[in-house]
This record gives C-alpha cells, sequence and structure tokens, in this order.
C-alpha cells in the first residue's frame, strides 16, 4: 500500500475512534466519506486484487448479519466500518486487523473485570481497537 492510504486510513480511524469513545456511536456522514475514499482510492491505486476486496467486504458483510442477529451486541456502525476496512485492506489483511482488535478488546476487558469495573451492561467501543490493531498492521 502506498503512504498516503495507511497514513489516511489511520487518521480515519483515529477520528472515528473519538466519535466512538465520546457518544458511543460512529456518524453515518463519516461512514460515506470511508466509502467514497475507499472506491476512490482502489479506483486509483489498484494495488489489491479484486477478489481479496470482495472477500474482504463479504467478511463485513458478514459481521452486520451477526450484528443484526445479536440485536447489534457488536454495533451496525462498527460493522460497518469493517465492511469499508475490508474493500480497504482486502480479506487476510482485515482478518489479521480484526483478530489483534479482538485480541486487544479481550485484553481490555480482562482489565475491567479485574478492576470490577465491569459489568453486563457496559458499552465498550470497538473502533479505538480496530484503530490500535490498524497501527500494528501499518508496521
Amino acid at each position: 500500500m502506498y503512504p498516503l492510504e495507511l497514513w489516511g486510513g489511520g487518521l480515519y480511524l483515529s477520528i472515528l475512534s473519538i466519535y466512538d469513545i465520546r457518544t458511543h456511536r460512529i456518524p453515518r456522514w463519516l461512514l460515506w466519506i470511508g466509502i467514497i475514499a475507499t472506491i476512490f482510492l482502489k479506483g486509483f491505486y489498484k494495488n489489491i486484487s479484486i477478489a481479496l476486496i470482495g472477500m474482504g467486504i463479504g467478511i463485513g458483510i458478514l459481521f452486520c448479519a451477526i450484528s443484526k442477529l445479536t440485536e447489534e451486541t457488536l454495533g451496525m456502525g462498527d460493522s460497518y466500518l469493517i465492511t469499508i476496512l475490508g474493500g480497504f485492506v482486502g480479506a487476510w489483511n482485515l482478518l489479521y486487523i480484526l483478530a489483534y482488535a479482538f485480541l486487544f478488546s479481550a485484553g481490555y476487558s480482562a482489565i475491567l473485570l479485574i478492576r470490577k469495573k465491569f459489568n453486563k451492561n457496559i458499552q465498550i467501543p470497538f473502533v479505538p481497537f480496530l484503530m490500535a490493531a490498524y497501527g500494528l498492521w501499518i508496521l
């Protein structure tokens, strides 16, 4: 990937992380910016095969279905973002990012459990973990 893509993706996830931490919501207009930027960048750079992009989007659509079936235990905004990220980085890179994001969120949850600040109604923003995993991926 090219530096513009890598750093632009990191900046985008940073902005979304701030929204997710503060409001536990991701604005739709920011998701649309991600969709448009992904289409533009992939059309311009063409550094990932269409098959990998399609599979990455498919993984995201699977997460959208899981969000619907679990009554948004994982928020729809997070699932839409995973779909956008799948189109941006491709399937294999998305799986790498997701594995680390879930690992980071599990570690954070364990810390909350140890500190006894965890209950069944707590909402943990997931985008910061995606951002951290993306940062690890670009290194």
